[in-house]
């Protein structure tokens, strides 16, 4: 671990897309068997995943229209401080966005079993994602960081 804002060998190593992708594999593996579909189900599951999906879209292009990086494994290359938009509300509106697609998936697989993978999903990120992010984020940005965290929630 060559980083200072690495802690644990997990820290920043696997992509958040692919922690989110498991998640939805364990949400199938649990209700494949059994699953209860409706129509109601199905309409909650593509409006949460519009939501979602627009959410981690609006952060990225927040990302974009500051000129910084977005990539999840090196937070260190930052540039900028991105607090406006959907930062206004979460501090991590791409992992937020992807939290929404997983609730969906439990509505459209109708089983309360579904949305178990959703907290690990959550405390993953948080532990090993959001943490070292954040640490780079105080290091690059200090009092603007602290005070945006004293404005905005982690997660909603």
């Amino acid at each position: 671990m060559t980083s200072p804002y690495l802690r644990h060998p997990l820290d920043l190593r696997i992509p958040p897309p692919l922690i989110a992708a498991a998640a939805a594999g364990v949400q199938w593996l649990l209700t494949r068997r059994n699953p209860r579909r409706t129509h109601g189900g199905r309409t909650t599951a593509v409006v949460l995943a519009v939501v979602g999906g627009t959410i981690g879209a609006r952060g990225l292009l927040h990302f974009d229209d500051a000129g910084t990086t977005f990539h999840p494994h090196h937070p260190e290359e930052t540039t900028t401080l991105v607090t406006n938009g959907v930062y206004t509300r979460t501090r991590n509106p791409m992992y937020v966005g992807m939290g929404l697609g997983l609730v969906g998936l439990a509505a459209y697989h109708g089983r309360a079993v579904a949305l178990l993978p959703i907290p690990a999903y959550m405390t993953y990120l948080q532990r090993f994602q959001i943490g070292p992010e954040e640490r780079a984020l105080r290091d690059l940005f200090a009092e603007a960081y602290e005070e945006y965290t004293r404005r905005v929630r982690r997660w909603v």
